[in-house]
């Protein structure tokens, strides 16, 4: 992988260097791979091609020389470690912080929400569902933040076919 300076890496993959480093020691573990191959991912390999895929929002393509395979399936093992952290980072808010939300003057608002689209490559089956408006296949990702622009829930669950008004929390 080409060594990209502080500006086109924050560019290319949306955090700095040092947040990388925070998250790839949460996931360093998870993302070892148990194979005798001597050309093997990194976990940091790994974490790289997922967060430009997840930046671009793009169709899964060759990335950092690696096949379309290879991002794909890279792409899915890094996905599912982050899921399963998830309700380590992603809270509905207390008691305390609804308080504090009706003293902002926003009573009973937790979140905005809002969604985008994210290419996939068209699946095998139920192709159709995952069709969007735009005509091209899709997971649709919801995400709610707070205020102080914290995700505190996010989902991926839904094809693309499906209009936002039948998603839910």
């Amino acid at each position: 992988m080409e060594m990209l300076s502080d500006e086109r890496f924050r560019e290319q993959l949306r955090l700095t260097t040092r947040g990388l480093a925070f998250v790839l020691s949460l996931l360093e573990d998870d993302l070892q791979s148990s194979t005798r191959r001597s050309a093997a991912l990194t976990p940091a390999q790994k974490l790289s091609i997922s967060m430009n895929f997840f930046d671009s929002a793009s169709i899964q393509r060759k990335t950092y020389g690696y096949s379309q395979a290879t991002v794909s399936r890279v792409i899915a093992e890094v996905s599912d470690v982050l899921y399963s952290w998830r309700e380590e980072f992603i809270h509905w808010p207390d008691e305390d912080r609804l308080a504090e939300t009706r003293m902002a003057g926003i009573p009973e608002v937790v979140g905005a929400m809002d969604g985008t689209h994210i290419k996939i490559i068209a699946p095998v089956v139920d192709e159709d569902s995952y069709v969007n408006r735009e005509d091209y296949h899709s997971l649709n990702l919801s995400i709610i933040s707070d205020a102080n622009q914290r995700i505190i829930w996010a989902s991926a669950k839904y094809p693309g076919r499906v209009h936002d008004s039948r998603m839910s929390c």
